[in-house]
């Protein structure tokens, strides 16, 4: 258990710098965002914080012995981690909601695991 606690909280640890290291914008690159007509980098940039903290929940999921036979999907946006699938037990459901909530500051979790089924 404290084994999977530690590696929850680098994985958060790695996905926060990263966040932080993706917002961080040189003035040349601000200046010719400014001069293009494409989209602000930082829309490209939440995707792919998106997309790096749905793999971090999808990695931390797959390594946790609670969740080896869960069938879990993991969706994130800028609002909203949603959980779909199945699992067998309200444990690993409870679970499964627990490691989201690690990632869930600033989102909402939705709730869609369907238990014994």
């Amino acid at each position: 258990m404290l084994r999977n606690t530690g590696r929850l909280l680098l994985l958060l640890s790695v996905v926060t710098l990263c966040v932080a290291h993706s917002r961080a914008q040189d003035p040349q690159s601000n200046q010719q965002t400014q001069a293009s007509s494409q989209p602000a980098p930082a829309t490209q940039t939440q995707s792919e914080a998106n997309s790096r903290i749905q793999r971090s929940i999808h990695d931390v999921m797959e390594g946790d012995q609670v969740l080896k036979d869960a069938d879990i999907t993991t969706t994130v946006d800028d609002m909203n981690i949603t959980l779909s699938g199945s699992v067998d037990t309200y444990a690993q459901h409870q679970r499964a909601l627990d490691i989201v909530s690690q990632y869930g500051r600033y989102r909402k979790i939705v709730d869609k695991i369907k238990v014994g089924q």
